[in-house]
């Protein structure tokens, strides 16, 4: 699920966790496909991890009773860098601002904006490579568990990785 943060802070599904509950996903990489169909890998150009914001909710799933803990990753309209490809990218918190945004500061809404534009760097993937990429650029434990150290000091909080067969401890962490 995405947010968009021109409204998140208003929106009854997402304002209280904006206001209380906001996390990083730290990342190698993000893909996004340009009008054409074309898949353009987005990444750092220092080849550091990514941090995406995002925001997170437990809940109670009714048909198991078992308490779930969903997140949102929050987008902005997109930097120079991303716009050939797409309109929308997702808020990339920098190093330097992730104290305030994974902090108690309810309304953060400066850090709102969409990255410099020369941030990220751009890569597009022809078809045989796109496979490939997808495979191995994927969260990987190392990438995601260095990310997580490198990007908070270790009090990472709802770090979350999207590959299936890895367990769920190995790619959330709370604080």
């Amino acid at each position: 699920m995405n947010a968009r943060a021109e409204t998140i802070a208003d929106k009854p599904i997402f304002r209280d966790a904006y206001r209380k509950r906001r996390g990083v996903v730290p990342i190698d990489a993000f893909h996004q496909k340009d009008a054409k169909g074309k898949l353009h890998m987005i990444k750092r150009a220092d080849g550091e991890p990514l941090a995406i914001a995002a925001i997170w909710k437990n809940w109670k799933n009714p048909h198991t009773g078992q308490w779930e803990r969903t997140f949102a990753t929050i987008m902005v309209s997109a930097n120079a860098a991303v716009a050939s490809v797409h309109d929308r990218m997702p808020l990339i918190i920098e190093k330097q601002d992730l104290d305030r945004w994974l902090g108690t500061e309810e309304d953060p809404r400066d850090l709102l904006q969409p990255s410099a534009d020369g941030a990220p760097c751009m890569k597009s993937l022809s078809r045989g490579r796109t496979a490939r990429a997808l495979r191995s650029r994927r969260c990987s434990p190392p990438a995601s568990s260095r990310a997580c150290r490198d990007l908070s000091s270790g009090a990472c909080i709802a770090a979350i990785c999207s590959r299936r067969h890895l367990p769920a401890s190995a790619c959330i962490r709370t604080a």
